[in-house]
C-alpha cells in the first residue's frame, strides 16, 4: 500500500516539486485503493490497522487534487470529485462495522466513541 509512495510523492506533498501531472495522481490514487484484497486472513486488529491506514492514504491523495486544480463536479473519475472524501467515510464506516470495536481502539476514542 505505501509502495508507491516514492520520493517525488514526498516531493509533491511537501511542496519541494511543483511537478505533478493528473495521470501520475489517478495512477497512484489507483494502486493505494485497490493494494489490499477485499478481504484478509489477519487478526481483526492487524485488519483495522491495515484498512484505517489505507483510508487515511487515500484522503491524503485526495487532498493533492485540488491542490493542482484537478478536481471536477463532472468527472468520470470519482477521485477527482468533491463527493470522493465521503465516498472515502463511507467505505471505512462499512469496513469498522465488521470488526469488534476492540480492535478499534489503537485508533483512539475518535474512532470509537461512535461506534
Amino acid at each position: 500500500m505505501f509502495r508507491p509512495l516514492d520520493e517525488i510523492f514526498f516531493a509533491i506533498w511537501n511542496g519541494a516539486s511543483q511537478e505533478c501531472s493528473i495521470d501520475w495522481l489517478l495512477r497512484l490514487e489507483y494502486d493505494v485503493r485497490t493494494a489490499l484484497p477485499q478481504f484478509l486472513e489477519v487478526t481483526n486488529e492487524e485488519i483495522a490497522n491495515v484498512r484505517i491506514s489505507q483510508f487515511w492514504l487515500r484522503t491524503k491523495l485526495w487532498e493533492l487534487f485540488p491542490r493542482f486544480g484537478y478536481l471536477s463536479s463532472e468527472s468520470v473519475h470519482e477521485c477527482l470529485t468533491f463527493e470522493y472524501p465521503i465516498a472515502i467515510a463511507k467505505d471505512l464506516v462499512a469496513a469498522t462495522m465488521a470488526l469488534p470495536v476492540a480492535s478499534l481502539q489503537i485508533h483512539g476514542i475518535g474512532m470509537v466513541g461512535g461506534l
